[in-house]
Formats: C-alpha cells, sequence, structure tokens
C-alpha cells in the first residue's frame, strides 16, 4: 500500500520526480527553495571532515554570476556571455540568467561590492572568500580565452546541470526510506474503526467544502501530461495562458515561446513569471491557470 501510494504521488502530485526538475531546470530565482538548495550543495562539496550544517552567513543574499541587466541604462561589464551590443539576448534572458548554473549563495556586502563589475574582478574576488567552496568552484567552471576568464552560457549550463543532478538524487522519490512507518501502519490495524451512524449524524459545514490553497497556484496543462505539452509547445512556438480571478473574470492571452527549448521546463517556466510568483497570484486575486496549447473559449 505504501508502495503504491509513494508511486502514484510521484506520478501525478507538485513534488513528483518529473515536476521537480522540471521546476529545477526553470527560472529558481526568487524561488522560496533556492536558499536550503544551495546550502545542500554548499554541504555536499565541503572538503571532507568540514560541514556547515550550523554555519551562517551574514545578510545572506542569492548572487547572480553574470549580474542582471542594470537598470540605469549603463552597459553591461566585460566577461560575459553578450552580443555585438554589449547586450544579452534574448534566449540567455529567458533561459539563463536566472537559472541555477548561474545563482549563488553570498553575503550582503559581498555582494554589494562586486554589483555588476567585470566577471575577472568577481571571480577574484570569489577566490579570495575561502569559505563557500560554491564560490570558489567558479573559476573552474569558467572559460579561459587569451588568458582571460569569461563566464559564458557553456560555464552556466554545466554548472546548473552538475547542482540539478545533485539535486535530483538526493531527492528522489526512490530515496524515500519507509522502513519508519512499518510501526504506524501496524498501529493504525490495531484501532478500531468508528460506528459508521456516529459518522453520519455529524454535519458538514459547507464552508468545509471548500477546496483549501495549498500554497500554490493551481495550474493546469493542455494536454494535462507536461512531456506532451512540453513537445507540442516546441513544435507550435505559441500556447494559451487563461488566467481565473475570484471574482468570476477571466483573461487569455498568447504564450509566445520562441525561445523556449528542449531543456526549457514548462510548469518552471510559467511559474516565474512575475505575475504567477508566490504572494503576488494572491494579491492579485488569481483563483488557477488554464494553459492550452489550442486556443479555447
Amino acid at each position: 500500500m505504501v508502495l503504491d501510494i509513494k508511486n502514484k504521488l510521484n506520478e501525478t502530485w507538485y513534488w513528483g520526480d518529473n515536476n521537480v526538475k522540471s521546476y529545477l531546470n526553470g527560472a529558481m530565482y526568487g524561488n522560496k527553495v533556492l536558499n536550503y538548495l544551495l546550502w545542500q550543495y554548499e554541504n555536499s562539496i565541503q572538503n571532507k571532515g568540514y560541514s556547515i550544517k550550523n554555519f551562517s552567513i551574514e545578510n545572506e543574499q542569492i548572487e547572480h554570476i553574470s549580474p542582471q541587466t542594470p537598470t540605469n541604462g549603463e552597459p553591461l561589464e566585460t566577461g560575459y556571455d553578450v552580443d555585438e551590443q554589449n547586450e544579452y539576448s534574448e534566449d540567455f534572458l529567458t533561459n539563463t540568467i536566472n537559472s541555477l548554473g548561474n545563482l549563488m549563495l553570498i553575503s550582503g556586502s559581498h555582494n554589494a561590492s562586486i554589483g555588476n563589475k567585470p566577471f575577472s574582478h568577481k571571480v577574484k574576488s570569489y577566490n579570495q572568500n575561502p569559505l563557500l567552496n560554491q564560490q570558489a568552484e567558479i573559476k573552474d567552471y569558467a572559460t579561459i580565452e587569451n588568458e582571460n576568464s569569461f563566464w559564458k552560457s557553456d560555464s552556466i549550463i554545466k554548472r546548473h546541470n552538475y547542482i540539478v543532478g545533485f539535486a535530483t538524487k538526493i531527492w528522489n522519490f526512490d530515496n524515500i526510506n519507509l522502513y519508519h512507518l512499518k510501526d504506524d501502519l501496524e498501529e493504525i490495524e490495531e484501532l478500531e474503526i468508528q460506528n459508521t451512524s456516529e459518522l453520519e449524524t455529524k454535519l458538514i459545514e459547507p464552508n468545509n467544502l471548500k477546496p483549501k490553497r495549498n500554497g500554490k497556484l493551481s495550474i493546469e496543462l493542455n494536454p494535462n501530461l507536461e512531456s506532451e505539452f512540453k513537445q507540442l509547445l516546441l513544435e507550435k512556438k505559441q500556447a494559451y495562458i487563461t488566467t481565473f480571478y475570484e471574482n468570476g473574470t477571466s483573461k487569455q492571452r498568447i504564450w509566445k515561446a520562441n525561445s523556449f527549448k528542449e531543456s526549457s521546463g514548462v510548469m518552471g517556466n510559467l511559474r516565474s513569471r512575475p505575475e504567477f510568483r508566490s504572494g503576488k497570484w494572491e494579491e492579485n486575486g488569481i483563483e488557477k491557470v488554464y494553459v492550452s496549447i489550442e486556443k479555447t473559449e
């Protein structure tokens, strides 16, 4: 029974292995689990005999190694994956800049001191702070050209795949230890079932029939299977997003997916949108979202 439940949850629920991997392959910046994930990753790459479980950094923040585009109109510094106009491509902004491979734990003071400076300056500052191995390892992923260090898409993707591999290995349904449930199941078998007549006399309040929110926006795909939806999205390069609001209204718009690629995650992409992020969708009174390859009425 326990194995059946575990397999069913893994196949259908949002914490199943496939959905977790989709999230990890999406835009992780702003995701509430990000800091925890990077701390666990740090603990896994610490030198043998050392642990950071009881360690903390002052004003913990998330660093974009390739900096986000400056809002003051200034050009990006050197050492990053930019075009002839010294700008990021649309694909880079959509699929790479907020991915795990470009994100790192850092102290607030350290983050403020390096800002959007050239990559050579950043990587030097990372090496001067040997406390976190995820900072020291950046030089190993960097590309060297004419004796200069660059932080290109290939570097980000390589580091991203390594962190995703780490996460999908330790947070995997196959690794769930079920032995501790043995005693609980034996106790359940010994419980007396309540008298059915007693259950029938209990009133069900109308409020109890309302679906309870679990802190995550309900997003339904059509086709329902994410892998099938993704394949069609890659072919058609567009879908239709219908947003339903608590006041009974709805709004539909086209999702132009020209930059969506095989390594992108459908659910991760959708949940990373500003209007669908945690806290924002509740604020806007969004009830659910329906995403379809074909236009619907």
